[in-house]
């Protein structure tokens, strides 16, 4: 394979023809897609057919089961990176019907790939019937990508799966087709299911399917100014125990009264008294958690343990506490903790675990990524220290940690 790597810089035209014969159909993958690739420049036609012939006859790397041998691993990986590197000449042959035939079987890292490459560059893929079969498709392929959190492909979506990737495409074509205008990186699934309703809607439309019922979307109706006033005021003082009174009851407020307070907070000027009891306060009340998602695959002794932290603003230490006690039960679990920057408060999703789980605890949040290989103090304590972090922040700062347990 190096040695093919080299060739492609070389002058000589009879290179030509041995990258050619390195695209042989006897030839290993490894070695046809690199001579695909450097095939590309001097014959671009035949380097694409070339890639879609590797399209319709790859079966693909074998799924890994942790804990897996290190060459199985790095040779998925290569793969993986190998396919990102040949879509771009994929979707040129526009073969449209052979790339959707074979694209089910292939793995969502590469489903994805494919479908971003033509959501952000086909001219008309709603003209296109098998375009728009396939695009509908991605938006509704829920297959998890726990390897793009935090990264440049879904920014900080809590819970990434393809959809959420190849919704986030069509958002930024800027046409017809990008009936996504903003993308609710931060929201839970269900809530970016909502958005991405309208983008299936068109879709259907294209292919002649009957429209399906858009579900309603959390919502918290607010307090009017005047309901607040009165906390707004009582922080106001230069009496500390009346500050922390103050601080209390607005922490206590529940969700219908942030914004209001937000507003009222913000027509504070610098240097008014209370002004930072004030700040406390708002950040508590921003931590309320609005909604308590139990997905159906989670047992009920995990619901009841999560379901009480409801309605009241998060208590990190009873959280972990009940996290502890589940999984000293045998359990695991992935859970979702975020708070998206509209008012809503925390959503906090309890999800069965990850089936490629390579470490007891992994973790994503305000401090980036991290691993245990045991649920020891020092994990639990890194899981509490991630949580406190990010009920802390401003209370009109967004933020999500994703923790999975087993």
């Amino acid at each position: 394979m190096q040695l093919i790597a080299e060739l492609g810089g070389a002058e000589d035209d009879s290179v030509t023809d041995v990258l050619r014969g390195e695209c042989a159909a006897d030839r290993p993958f490894a070695v046809r897609q690199i001579a695909a690739q450097r095939l590309r420049p001097r014959d671009p036609r035949a380097a694409r057919q070339i890639v879609l012939d590797l399209w319709r006859t790859d079966a693909g790397p074998i799924a890994i089961d942790y804990p897996a041998a290190q060459a199985v691993v790095v040779e998925h990986q290569d793969r993986e990176s190998a396919w990102s590197r040949l879509i771009p000449d994929l979707v040129a042959t526009e073969a449209w019907s052979a790339i959707a035939m074979e694209l089910p079987q292939k793995t969502p890292w590469t489903r994805v790939h494919v479908l971003r490459q033509i959501a952000t560059s086909a001219p008309a893929p709603l003209a296109e019937r098998a375009v728009a079969e396939m695009l509908l498709d991605g938006l509704l392929d829920g297959s998890e990508l726990p390897d793009a959190v935090g990264t440049g492909d879904i920014g900080n979506c809590p819970d990434p799966r393809v959809c959420d990737v190849i919704g986030t495409a069509l958002a930024g074509r800027g046409d017809a087709v990008a009936t996504l205008r903003s993308f609710p990186a931060l929201a839970a699934r269900e809530d970016r299911d909502i958005a991405f309703a309208t983008a299936r809607a068109a879709l259907r439309s294209a292919l002649g399917q009957e429209p399906r019922p858009t579900p309603t979307a959390f919502r918290v109706t607010p307090l009017a100014d005047a309901d607040v006033a009165p906390l707004a005021l009582a922080c106001r003082t230069g009496d500390l125990a009346a500050q922390d009174r103050a601080e209390d009851a607005i922490a206590a407020a529940g969700l219908p009264a942030l914004p209001p307070l937000r507003r009222a907070f913000g027509a504070l000027t610098s240097g008014v008294p209370g002004r930072r009891a004030f700040a406390r306060a708002l950040s508590r009340l921003a931590t309320t958690v609005g909604r308590v998602i139990v997905r159906p695959d989670v047992d009920e002794h995990v619901a009841a343990a999560v379901l009480p932290l409801a309605d009241r603003p998060l208590d990190v230490r009873a959280l972990v506490a009940s996290l502890r006690a589940l999984l000293d039960d045998g359990r695991a679990l992935t859970l979702l903790v975020h708070r998206p920057a509209d008012g809503t408060g925390v959503t906090i999703v309890v999800a069965a675990p990850a089936t490629s789980q390579r470490y007891r605890l992994e973790m994503n949040g305000a401090h980036g990524r991290s691993s245990h290989r045991n649920l020891d103090e020092a994990a639990w304590d890194r899981v509490e220290e991630e949580l406190r972090a990010a009920v802390t922040t401003p209370h009109d700062t967004g933020w999500a940690v994703r923790i999975r347990l087993r």
